[in-house]
């Protein structure tokens, strides 16, 4: 299922700037929470993401946001 989600998809979802949880990719994409982690932990070991283990949240880099959002 995750080979089906297209990277543009996942940043669509996090260039709005706010924390998101596991659980919510997992709603999002219709994925199980193993693969939800496995795509915010690929994303944060990329430098992409931020991951705050206590919220079980990610939150996209300010500086990867502005490239999202074509503020340059």
């Amino acid at each position: 299922m995750v080979s089906k989600l297209i990277l543009d998809d996942v940043f669509q979802f996090f260039k709005d700037g706010s924390w998101h949880g596991v659980e919510e990719v997992q709603v999002k994409f219709g994925i199980d929470r193993g693969s939800a982690k496995q795509i915010i932990d690929f994303l944060t070991a990329s430098g992409f993401l931020s991951f705050d283990e206590k919220k079980d949240s990610a939150i996209i880099h300010p500086h990867i946001q502005r490239i999202l959002n074509d503020e340059f």
